[in-house]
């Protein structure tokens, strides 16, 4: 899965932050938080050895999380959450001001209606186009690719190989202009979920 960077809104980030310590001693080590300095923010870190959660692959990695700018930042990605404090500090363009960003915000029902995400489906594709190709170039590979990991019924990889050729996949930016960005929300009442 291409590195991604979870944000949640508080009012006290940093204090969710410091909070967010209690809950990893529920891992199997006690989670073994370690933390450092970065631009001035602590980064806090845990290995999840072994968390049990549908679907995803833990073992080995390492969430590292951080509060800034009234979010409290995660990932398994650390130069993804750094790259996060640095803009903090710079002058760049806020997301807010991406064009069509705020039409869209205002057809899904607004970014206030509990649950709000935003992907950047142009970089995601990016990175998933290098990954096909790249895949495609490695004839010696014997471990799983991207497609193949995503897709159960596929087994073993030489199949994709004999369906797909990747290698045909046109440059990324000869088509980079069909790709945008997606935005979603979700809400809860008692009426039940709305998404």
């Amino acid at each position: 899965a291409p590195p991604s960077l979870v944000l949640i809104g508080s009012p006290n980030p940093d204090q969710l932050a410091a909070a967010l310590k209690g809950l990893f001693i529920f891992l199997p080590d006690g989670g073994n938080l370690q933390s450092r300095e970065f631009l001035g923010k602590k980064i806090f870190s845990v290995k999840l050895t072994a968390l049990p959660l549908a679907g995803t692959q833990t073992a080995g990695l390492t969430l590292s999380y951080a509060a800034s700018a009234g979010y409290v930042a995660f990932s398994t990605d650390a130069g993804i959450l750094e790259e996060f404090l640095r803009s903090g500090e710079s002058q760049s363009k806020p997301l807010r001001d991406l064009p069509g960003l705020a039409d869209a915000m205002v057809r899904i029902g607004g970014q206030s209606t509990g649950w709000f995400t935003y992907e950047n489906e142009s970089e995601t594709m990016r990175l998933l186009f290098e990954a096909l190709r790249r895949g495609a170039a490695d004839t010696n590979s014997t471990g799983p690719s991207v497609l193949g990991s995503a897709i159960p019924f596929a087994a073993p990889e030489k199949k994709f190989r004999d369906w797909l050729d990747f290698s045909l996949l046109p440059d990324y930016e000869k088509v980079s202009k069909y790709f945008g960005f997606g935005v979603q929300a979700g809400s809860a009442n008692v009426d039940g979920l709305t998404f």
